[in-house]
This record gives structure tokens, sequence and C-alpha cells, in this order.
């Protein structure tokens, strides 16, 4: 199934990729290299392979929301409603990755310096890197996962997000 938006996927699936990397089916640098480009906005088309268990996912959701294709709405429904889910299952299954690290959260910038951001989230105070969003500022409302920004996150889209109810 097609994905629309690519640049919305890769912000919430990348920050998994280190996982791939501890299993040896990912090299340390190539994943380097795939971040760094994406964050500089080059095309990183084919590493979404990577992500079996996502993309069948979002299949499902998109599926079950009567779509062709994985839209904003099918990865926001799978990343911040459904994943955890997810999450808890696979590291039943595999118990190689953290799964507090996996779970996605919303929480608050409090400051941003050079590529980092300290976020509260409900999990406590941490830093996160800031390589796939642009113009954070402190009191901005964000998605975090692993120790990645995924997206900046306004307060119509998070009530309209809040409201989902979990499709899987």
């Amino acid at each position: 199934m097609k994905i629309k938006d690519k640049r919305l996927y890769f912000c919430y699936a990348l920050p998994c990729a280190q996982t791939f990397v501890k299993r040896g089916k990912l090299k340390q640098q190539d994943l380097d290299k795939t971040i760094k480009d994406f964050s500089e906005g080059k095309n990183i088309d084919g590493f979404e392979k990577h992500f079996l268990v996502a993309n069948r996912m979002l299949e499902i959701i998109a599926s079950k929301m009567g779509k062709n294709e994985i839209d904003e709405q099918v990865i926001h429904q799978y990343y911040l409603i459904d994943h955890d889910k997810i999450v808890d299952a696979r590291f039943e299954e595999m118990k190689d990755f953290n799964p507090i690290q996996c779970k996605i959260k919303i929480g608050k910038v409090l400051s941003v310096s050079q590529g980092k951001a300290r976020v509260k989230t409900p999990f406590g105070i941490s830093e996160y890197r800031t390589d796939f969003v642009n113009n954070i500022k402190p009191g901005d409302t964000v998605s975090v996962h692993y120790d990645f920004i995924s997206e900046k996150i306004d307060k119509t889209n998070l009530k309209n997000i809040l409201k989902s109810k979990p499709i899987l």
C-alpha cells in the first residue's frame, strides 16, 4: 500500500531503526547516514522496507478506515493511538528493545539548544534530538519516540488525535 506522507512516516519510524542495528540487520553507519540524509531533506525512499511490522499495522489500519493509502490520519492512528499495544506485544515476543523508549509520548518543550530539546512528558523530563523538526520552541507540544522529537503537534490536531479510539 502506498505511503502518501513519507515525511511524517519516517519521523515516527526512523527512531525504531536502532533496534535493527542491535539485531544485526542494519549497520550503524548506514542508519546514521540515513538519519542525516532525511534530516537534510534528502530522499530515503526504499528505507521503509525495514519496518515490516509498522508497515503491516499501517496497512491494516488504512483498510479498517476504508482507505487505499497510508495518509496522515492513518499514521497518527497507528503511532499515537495503537502503537503502544503493538510495542508491548512485540516486546513479549522479542525482548531485545526498550519498550518504554519505544512508546510514543506527547510532551511540552521546555528549552531548545544545539539540536536538542528538553521535553516534559508523563515519563519525566528528557532531552530529545530535533533532527526531524524545524522551529521548535519552548511551549510547543510535540510527540517523542526513542530519543527523537517526531513532530510538533498543534492544539487542534492534538484534540482530534486524543478523541481517536484504538483500531487494532
